[in-house]
């Protein structure tokens, strides 16, 4: 596990934050309010059927989980799968149909790879003493050569002002993650009635990389955006995405580790897709390992 600040680095929020957090607070007091994701996606898809287009991607782009990417159509794994060992990606990549590969600027994986690369040789490396150049021509070199191996084009830098990513570009702005298992959500498509949401896809991790993309997305949370404002009474979310009730439950068992770890600052929900028009090629592709939930592995610090 690449290793973060410890807990309680960030103690308060800069000023332009704070607004930003209230509304993320009342959208999801709303969600709350009534009944949870669940039925608040039914509600919202029932009041604009084309919302269930936000289940029903194709996209087959690989890319970060981070929440401000504006398209989020495709593969998403940390810093395009920079945490992953080589084989584990490309096995897990291998039936996927993937169309390209991208990177972005100001990857929090990216940096965590290259701490713990750098610290193999000396120790005492510490996330202060690694330059955003090192950081932005890693995260590119690490893409292109993905690309390569699958055989397909590297898409290009994603970066802020207009070139593929959106919001503040030294913060992350989300206090939730999507953990998606059904191989089709489009999280833009949802971003006018839902917060910005980090976004693991399931199945294209095994499992134990999955739980700690999720981990990532918790501790980027905690160390570079909201900080101490997450609490026991506003916590962050893991949002199970399936296609069934029987998905949902492997899923959800699949972050009961997490949730025992973390806590009341962690909470999980979950959401059956609203469409069950997924499209043949996303019919075919291998369904989830069979897993039974006694065996999950818990999470390593």
């Amino acid at each position: 596990m690449p290793t973060f600040p410890p807990a309680g680095a960030v103690d308060t929020l800069p000023t332009d934050l704070t607004p930003i957090w209230e509304e993320q607070c009342d959208d999801l007091h709303a969600v709350a309010a009534m009944g949870g994701f669940q039925a608040f996606i039914n509600a919202k898809v029932m009041e604009d059927p084309s919302l269930a287009h936000a289940f029903m991607s194709h996209g087959r782009r690989v890319c970060c989980i981070d929440e401000r990417i504006t398209d989020g159509d495709g593969i998403r794994i940390p810093g395009s799968g920079i945490l992953m060992q080589e084989n584990d990606l490309l096995d897990s990549l291998h039936y996927a149909g993937v169309s390209s590969v991208t990177s972005h600027t100001r990857c929090g994986a990216v940096r965590a790879s290259l701490l713990s690369q750098l610290q193999l040789t000396n120790p005492n490396t510490t996330a202060a003493m690694i330059t955003e150049d090192q950081v932005e021509e890693a995260a590119k070199h690490f893409a292109k050569d993905l690309a390569c191996k699958l055989n397909v084009p590297y898409e290009g830098h994603l970066a802020f002002d207009g070139e593929g990513m959106t919001g503040p570009s030294d913060v992350h702005i989300a206090r939730m993650t999507f953990y998606d298992g059904t191989n089709s959500l489009n999280t833009t498509l949802l971003q006018h009635i839902l917060p910005p949401a980090f976004v693991v896809s399931r199945n294209f991790h095994p499992l134990r990389e999955a739980q700690r993309a999720v981990e990532v997305s918790f501790n980027i949370a905690l160390h570079s955006g909201f900080g101490a404002r997450i609490t026991e009474d506003e916590p962050f979310f893991v949002v199970a995405v399936a296609r069934s009730e029987a998905q949902r439950e492997k899923l959800c068992d699949e972050l009961a580790p997490l949730l025992r770890k973390h806590g009341a600052l962690m909470r999980c929900d979950s959401i059956v897709s609203p469409t069950l028009a997924f499209s043949p090629d996303l019919e075919d592709l291998p369904e989830m390992d069979d897993i039974d939930s006694s065996q999950i592995d818990e999470p390593q610090e």
